[in-house]
């Protein structure tokens, strides 16, 4: 039994059904599509924020912020989510929309530095160990993020690496 996937090219490629994804790449599919369902927490807390902001009618930085915030994580959550559905059914064009899931979960990362000005505008003074612990607690996150982040490229590279192959061997067989 056969599974028909369009390839870059646009030909068909006939893909046997015994052709598995690796472990890693299956593995970090479910888990980012797992951390999408949780990022979708996040952009409703921001759409709750956002409205209550509006409700006050006292919009500030804090309302752009969290504007920004509710865009990148929407981004990623729908550019994460097909992704990793489109892996799960083996279709060689969820590498392609990868790359635009990556880039804007990168951009969060970067973004997510603003919080340092945010978290750096309290009351508390700027050598104090709660201020320390804000830094630190913050940086640890970042740090997880990236690392998951090179996990989830790595997963998306043997993807790519995965159908590339069995573009070849339809190739081949030809």
């Amino acid at each position: 039994m056969e599974k028909k996937i369009k390839m870059e090219s646009q030909e068909t490629v006939n893909t046997p059904l015994s052709a598995k994804l690796p472990g890693f790449v299956l593995g970090w599919a479910i888990t980012d599509l797992i951390f999408c369902c949780l990022r979708t927490f996040s952009v409703l807390i921001d759409a709750l924020a956002i409205l209550g902001i509006l409700h006050s009618h006292t919009i500030n930085v804090l309302f752009y912020y969290l504007i920004l915030e509710m865009i990148l994580n929407l981004m990623i959550v729908l550019f994460g989510g097909v992704t990793n559905i489109m892996l799960l059914c083996r279709n060689a064009f969820a590498v392609k929309i990868a790359y635009v899931s990556i880039f804007f979960t990168a951009c969060s990362i970067l973004f997510s530095f603003s919080q340092l000005f945010i978290a750096g505008s309290g009351n508390e003074t700027k050598g104090s160990a709660y201020f320390f612990g804000k830094i630190m607690g913050f940086l640890a996150a970042v740090c997880i993020r990236c690392i998951l982040l090179s996990f989830y490229w790595k997963a998306i590279s043997m993807g790519k690496a995965f159908f590339s192959g069995l573009q070849g061997s339809s190739e081949a067989q030809k």
